[in-house]
């Protein structure tokens, strides 16, 4: 099951500063992903650094920067640089492009923040997903956004996927992704996968009341289909529920393949819930998957991470 963050004060989008060189850390708290990071200019001119475009940084998911404004020797130093306060809780880690931090709240909108200031550049309104079944029973934007060629994107706090301006905010298109109603129980916690000219989303339910059926969308980003699903993955048979993804689709270049990790075992018959599922990028079509022994299992043992791809050094 998953358990949304309780809700609390209204969050507090942070910056803080090391030195001259104003070595810079965004934070989301009570985030489910891993703390952006981004310089910002002081006085002296800051090196090159690395962006943190996506969720975990990059498509394998490494969460891992070469940014060499950072360093271990200046993690002593780092102080409150500016705080921007949202009008939610966060619960999505900051994506960080340029000189601006993309970052959604429960109050529904995503925030585009300027890293050297704090200032508001523009919000968006995306919705809000109210179940009084749930607890909280009213949430906003969860999936953190994957900013690509000048564009957002990012999974709404209502029933649509969004493709947003990165400069102006303006909503480019959107897609529907399921009914965010009690009865239908959709939320969009995933954070999306960008490759090539589609994005993939997974789809699951609020708070396992009900459960949905697991699924991954594939969404063509432009062209003559753009905002379209032009592919459906369901990782549990139709008329049953089940297989919710919570987490975010991970790409391997080398095999052209996309790895998912599911939850929501709701038979014992699913063998693609609570499981790790590989799938061809080009059509998502099955590839190969493992799931969680019986015995290994717990009454809630929901894969509730994104898998992180490494290379092998044995032969």
């Amino acid at each position: 099951m998953r358990t949304a963050l309780p809700a609390g004060p209204r969050a507090i989008l942070g910056v803080a500063m090391s030195g001259l060189l104003g070595l810079a850390c965004a934070a989301a708290p009570a985030s489910p992903a891993a703390a952006a990071v981004r310089p910002v200019s002081a006085v002296l001119a800051a090196p090159a650094s690395q962006d943190w475009p996506t969720y975990l940084q990059n498509v394998a998911r490494t969460s891992a920067t070469t940014d060499a404004t950072l360093s271990t020797a200046g993690a002593p130093n780092l102080a409150v640089s500016w705080t921007y306060q949202a009008g939610g809780p966060i619960a999505t880690s900051a994506s960080i492009v340029g000189t601006t931090a993309y970052v959604g709240a429960w109050d529904g909108y995503e925030y585009a923040i300027n890293t050297t200031s704090g200032a508001l550049i523009w919000k968006t309104n995306t919705g809000i997903t109210t179940d009084p079944g749930c607890n909280p029973s009213t949430i906003g934007v969860t999936s953190a956004a994957a900013v690509v060629n000048g564009v957002v994107y990012v999974g709404g706090g209502g029933p649509d996927f969004y493709a947003l301006d990165a400069s102006t905010g303006a909503v480019l298109w959107s897609v529907y992704t399921g009914d965010n109603s009690q009865a239908g129980a959709h939320y969009n916690w995933s954070s999306p996968l960008i490759v090539g000219n589609y994005a993939y989303i997974g789809i699951a339910s609020n708070c396992d009341n009900p459960l949905v059926q697991g699924q991954l969308l594939q969404v063509a980003i432009s062209g003559p289909q753009q905002g379209q699903i032009v592919n459906t993955y369901n990782f549990v048979p139709n008329g049953q529920v089940g297989g919710g993804v919570w987490t975010t689709p991970t790409y391997d270049s080398a095999t052209n393949t996309i790895f998912v990790s599911t939850g929501t075992l709701n038979d014992h018959t699913q063998t693609q819930s609570q499981a790790i599922v590989a799938l061809n990028a080009s059509n998502l079509a099955y590839e190969s998957s493992w799931q969680l022994p019986f015995s290994a299992s717990i009454s809630d043992s929901d894969w509730s991470t994104t898998p992180t791809l490494t290379t092998d050094t044995a032969p």
